[in-house]
């Protein structure tokens, strides 16, 4: 049995997420929880003097997933998967030039990203929003005891699932995430670049899907900076915003992929 939990990106998580892995053979038995903490970057005005200071990195951690070996066996099962979906494409060899630097993205307006701005530069904020997104996965964790939880982590929310897994001691099954803006440059996350950082203990494997057609991930996967991620390439929706869009939750987590590589959480995780 899986827990599948979504952390949503800039605006709240949509209704139709949860949706989009309903009635899928390969979603049955498996329960999905949200966790919400837009009100809590939602703030109005500017983002005053600027805070960068990063969470602290946990260095006295468990390690309920084993040693950096374990890991690397269960993501090299996870990329011969990956590789074998009919549905995955190359990686492009071209790619467009991403244009706006990050800073740009979240203080102009019209991009309605400010959310992620406040999270950025207010510690205060993000301390908060670690704080909650933490104490529920440990709720979830007791209320469902020993199945596996996955972390469904949309566009900026992978940016928080990323300070979540340094600086507290949450363990999950997976991280999935996707729309991700963590490959686009080093703005967003990085204090936890390089290979000593990691919690190869405390995660069973992570997962990052990238739609060629998505703005948000400008066609970048994360293994570049974050070599412990895999990366799996899409050519996904029928339009560029609303429910099916590029960038839109539903699209990514109704794609054949995900499906397939939720399926296989359990086989996944026997590796050690």
């Amino acid at each position: 049995m899986t827990v599948a939990v979504y952390l949503h990106g800039v605006g709240g998580p949509p209704e139709h997420w949860a949706e989009s892995i309903a009635g899928s053979p390969n979603f049955d038995g498996v329960v999905t929880r949200e966790i919400v903490y837009n009100d809590l970057v939602g703030l109005s005005g500017g983002f005053g003097e600027a805070d960068e200071t990063p969470p602290e990195l946990l260095t006295h951690e468990h390690a309920p997933w084993g040693s950096r070996a374990s890991y690397a066996k269960r993501q090299g099962e996870l990329r011969r998967l990956v590789n074998a979906d009919p549905t995955t494409v190359d990686k492009p060899k071209r790619r467009i030039p991403a244009f706006l630097p990050g800073d740009a993205l979240v203080r102009l307006p019209a991009l309605n990203m400010r959310d992620a701005g406040h999270y950025r530069y207010n510690s205060e904020v993000r301390a908060a929003v670690l704080e909650r997104v933490g104490n529920e996965l440990d709720d979830l964790k007791s209320e469902f005891g020993d199945r596996d939880v996955v972390l469904l982590a949309h566009s900026f929310g992978s940016v928080i699932a990323l300070d979540l897994l340094h600086s507290t001691p949450v363990d999950l099954s997976m991280l999935v995430t996707f729309g991700s803006p963590l490959g686009v440059g080093d703005y967003w996350s990085p204090h936890w670049q390089g290979e000593g950082k990691f919690p190869y203990g405390r995660l069973g494997g992570w997962m990052n899907m990238i739609n060629l057609r998505d703005p948000i991930s400008w066609q970048r996967g994360v293994s570049g900076r974050f070599p412990q991620a895999v990366d799996a390439y899409v050519r996904i929706g029928d339009k560029v915003g609303g429910i099916g869009g590029y960038h839109d939750p539903g699209t990514y987590l109704s794609s054949e992929l995900f499906g397939q590589v939720l399926k296989a959480v359990d086989n996944l995780n026997a590796i050690r």
